[in-house]
């Protein structure tokens, strides 16, 4: 889990999660990242669906994709499906920007 993914969490989310040092294993800041994800995903359904929405939208979840990852689960698992998603997607947004990265970095030094 890179820190990039932290940052636009926190960024986005306006949530820091506890129980993980960035330093240590990825495996416990992704699993802090997910239990602080279904938290602020929990608040904002009982409380203001229409901002999830649009922070769905501002992450960049594939709605297709969620919704039928909806429909094949029971309802009580939504948050965690849609945590998962958001990771995901950040995730996949994360490993683009560091394979374009690097490659104008290389394409700079050939001039």
């Amino acid at each position: 889990m890179s820190d990039d993914i932290v940052k636009e969490i926190e960024k986005v989310f306006g949530i820091v999660p506890s129980g993980a040092d960035r330093e240590n294993d990825k495996d416990k800041i992704r699993d802090a990242l997910r239990r602080a994800l279904e938290q602020k995903v929990a608040a904002l359904a009982q409380e203001n669906m229409e901002h999830l929405l649009w922070l769905l939208y501002r992450v960049d979840v594939n709605e297709h994709k969620l919704k039928i990852e909806l429909q094949k689960n029971a309802p009580e698992h939504a948050v965690s499906i849609i945590a998962d998603a958001i990771l995901e997607r950040l995730e996949q947004k994360a490993e683009t920007r560091k394979k374009y990265s690097d490659r104008q970095n290389d394409e700079e030094y050939e001039w």
